[in-house]
């Protein structure tokens, strides 16, 4: 919860002293469930006002999106069965929810990761958009498109959160090697 973040990072600055670190990110229990992309009960004051929490800190504030799954019961999975993969099975984590594969090709699920990272950077206020389960983009021959692969796929989706984020964003992404020759790609 926002609450239980803010009180951890202020018990860590009262016993040490200012942080070293520049960012203070949320990990992806902030929304409602992969896939919904909306803030969950722990952030009733909603995602600007956590950014502003962070930003009150002297902090830059960070936000992790998994925009290339969506949890088998998400609003995204009911709303547009059309955006999965017909053909993939749930991808069961070691914790957590089952998870289903969207079809990055597609150009409704371009436009709802384009919007997601505009609203984490522009609307909500976050300087740090991390781009986590970069290894869900969709096997080629699952595709849409088919003519596309992997690592154009993930190309393609960093380009679209750096044009929605703006320049002044920072983009980190996991699980995706190396990041270091990701163009538009921070940490």
């Amino acid at each position: 919860t926002a609450d239980a973040a803010f009180s951890a990072l202020d018990d860590a600055v009262n016993r040490l002293g200012p942080p070293g670190a520049t960012i203070f990110k949320l990990g992806p229990g902030w929304s409602k469930s992969i896939g919904d992309w909306s803030p969950g009960a722990g952030f009733p004051g909603g995602m600007k006002a956590a950014a502003d929490g962070i930003h009150a800190r002297n902090m830059k504030a960070g936000i992790t999106i998994a925009p290339f799954a969506v949890e088998q019961g998400s609003k995204t999975a009911r709303e547009h069965p059309e955006w999965l993969l017909s053909s993939d099975e749930p991808i069961r984590p070691s914790t957590g929810p089952a998870l289903l594969r969207l079809d990055t090709s597609r150009p409704g699920v371009q436009n709802m990761v384009f919007n997601l990272a505009r609203r984490a950077s522009r609307e909500w206020g976050f300087d740090y958009v991390e781009v986590d389960m970069t290894g869900f983009t969709t096997p080629p021959k699952m595709f849409l498109n088919r003519d596309a692969t992997s690592q154009e796929a993930l190309l393609k989706f960093i380009k679209l959160i750096r044009a929605a984020a703006g320049p002044a964003a920072i983009i980190g992404v996991t699980n995706a090697e190396p990041t270091d020759t990701l163009p538009g790609v921070d940490i």
